[in-house]
């Protein structure tokens, strides 16, 4: 008796046993391989940010694996949880932009220079994330890699693992990443990276008078911007050797103290929004004023069905000569050589553009269009294609030497540039159009919108960016030392009179049917002077209300000094020539009024 009386405490107590282990010491040793697990998620990922690296920079494939789920070791007898499962995705965010930097020898790069000016210029991009569900690591970081950096996102605070080289120095490095990767699963994952738009190019850029803009999608916290991964590139001006975690003291120190130069470091400001209601932050830097600058774009995939980007500007490789060949270059939205596929019709002419053989070309896989010009032509210009060309003065062009290339946006039509914009009244805006071209006249106006960008005490809008959608179409003005928000606000709708000074002459048109926004009116061809070719005119619009209308404070004043007035016009010549300009008014540098 006393044998099974002993033998059924010693198994209660093994079962007792087995009980402690499977509810104590099972979960803490699955505790720790899951915590192993994440720490070596986050060495692949690190080897997946070095092989987006390197065919960011030499446009091969590379291949590499992330152990994105874990199981438990085996344990007899005893329990253990399901398997882990890792997911590994691309969340597509808002185009990223780049605004105040021009071309640095923009003679010679017109098209790129416009390309870079444009305000729809837009670059497409996706941020790549980690997360596992984890059974007993609640606090298991999400991993972010966004634009060469890797960081892990424990919710409270961040750990930069790799800073990657968005900005080193003068040297500006933007990789984007396709879209479409989604791998959710226990097993590894075997990715490769291949180029869609690399190597990236190297091109020279400038800022002037105002600070170059680069606006940025991002779920890193501000802290991890701003105190880790860029805190060698920022310029604290007389305070080289003070810590900043956050842009609102960037500002602050940048706002009270005279400016460094030739430091190597070159952001002098930034500003992180966090729109209520976003599914992403706002990064927003700016780089130092009349500096030179090396910028470097490419787009990296994970898929190698992806489209190659089509081409959207060209660029003379040769002078025009009366014999010989032509090679232009075609290049992507990131500046870098579009492959084939786009085709480009070449028109030619004896004597002028007024009479023209046509012949079709395709870009070559390196990006090139050879245009080969029949005997005896001495005139050309690229009638289709992502942009035109056209010698610079228009049906006179003859001969080889007088021919020089420009851009333009219609066929056979020589552009009217828009060189300036000021705000001259509360209810009219001067526009000084540079006429390349022959005489014409003014036609037609259509006014597509205006608004005014208010800049707002950001207490006045309780730490929230109004107008997402208009913030990433076009790049607000963002000063030092503040922290504000912009408020959008609807501004006029009609245009009611033009007025035209070509610097000999001068005369205005009341509409009588006022170019209301988004309606075509025809001006008084006969009572306005004409945009003398090869030179500029003033061209005046007033409007059926004042800027100030629908906005908190007077335009510029002391309560919003940097606000933004944006006009869009499409402008029909007389030639038949239509252009549609979109300027940006800024307070106080571009307010003329008395």
């Amino acid at each position: 008796m006393s044998e099974v009386i002993g033998s059924i405490l010693v198994f209660g107590l093994l079962v007792s046993l087995l009980a402690i282990v499977q509810t104590q010491a099972v979960p803490d040793a699955n505790s720790e391989v899951e915590v192993q697990h994440s720490a070596d998620v986050q060495g692949d990922l690190a080897n997946l940010q070095a092989a987006i690296s390197r065919t960011s920079a030499f446009g091969g494939t590379e291949s590499t694996t992330v152990e994105t789920g874990m199981t438990y070791p085996p344990r007899l007898v005893l329990y253990n949880p399901p398997a882990v499962q890792g997911t590994l995705r691309t969340n597509d965010v808002p185009d990223a932009q780049v605004g105040r930097f021009v071309a640095a020898d923009p003679t010679a790069n017109q098209n790129f220079n416009r390309y870079l000016q444009n305000p729809n210029t837009t670059y497409q991009t996706n941020v790549l994330t980690y997360e596992a569900n984890y059974n007993r690591f609640q606090d298991s970081p999400t991993i972010r890699y966004e634009y060469g950096a890797l960081v892990s996102d424990y919710g409270n605070q961040s750990t930069v693992q790799t800073e990657g080289n968005l900005v080193n120095g003068d040297r500006i490095s933007l990789t984007y990443l396709e879209g479409g990767l989604q791998e959710s699963q226990v097993r590894p994952a075997s990715l490769t990276t291949y180029p869609v738009s690399a190597p990236g190019r190297t091109v020279e850029v400038e800022t002037e008078s105002k600070p170059g803009q680069l606006l940025l999608s991002t779920d890193i916290d501000k802290q991890a911007w701003v105190g880790e991964i860029l805190t060698d590139q920022i310029d604290m001006n007389a305070l080289p050797s003070q810590n900043v975690s956050t842009c609102s003291e960037l500002n602050e120190i940048n706002n009270s103290n005279p400016a460094a130069t030739n430091d190597g470091r070159f952001i002098v400001g930034c500003d992180y929004f966090e729109p209520s209601g976003a599914d992403t932050n706002l990064l927003l830097l700016q780089f130092q004023t009349n500096s030179t600058y090396k910028m470097q774009m490419s787009k990296v995939g994970f898929s190698a069905s992806v489209d190659d980007p089509p081409g959207r500007y060209l660029v003379a490789e040769d002078a025009l000569t009366e014999s010989g060949n032509v090679t232009l270059q075609l290049f992507d939205r990131y500046n870098n050589p579009a492959t084939s596929g786009t085709v480009a019709r070449a028109n030619f002419s004896n004597s002028g553009i007024s009479s023209t053989v046509e012949r079709n070309y395709t870009a070559s896989n390196d990006g090139e269009i050879t245009i080969e010009k029949p005997g005896g032509a001495k005139a050309y210009y690229i009638s289709e294609g992502p942009h035109a060309y056209v010698p610079n003065n228009g049906t006179s062009c003859v001969n080889s030497s007088a021919c020089t290339i420009s851009t333009r946006f219609s066929a056979g039509s020589t552009p009217v540039r828009l060189a300036n914009a000021l705000l001259v009244a509360d209810d009219e805006v001067q526009l000084t159009f540079q006429n390349l071209g022959s005489d014409r006249k003014i036609e037609r106006i259509k006014l597509n919108y205006a608004t005014v960008h208010e800049r707002k005490s950001v207490l006045d809008t309780a730490n929230t960016v109004t107008g997402v959608g208009n913030l990433l179409g076009a790049l607000v003005d963002v000063q030092f030392g503040e922290t504000t928000a912009t408020d959008i606000v609807d501004g006029p709708e009609e245009v009611t009179e033009v007025r035209v000074d070509n610097g000999a002459t001068s005369g205005s048109a009341t509409l009588s049917n006022p170019a209301v926004e988004n309606r075509v009116s025809r001006a008084a061809p006969s009572s306005l002077p004409t945009l003398t070719g090869g030179s500029n005119s003033a061209v005046t619009l007033t409007f059926d209300q004042s800027v100030n209308s629908g906005t908190q404070n007077n335009f510029g004043n002391s309560g919003s000094p940097e606000d933004m007035l944006e006009v869009s016009v499409t402008v029909t010549y007389s030639d038949g020539y239509r252009k549609t300009y979109v300027t940006q008014i800024h307070a106080p540098e571009d307010d003329a009024r008395p």
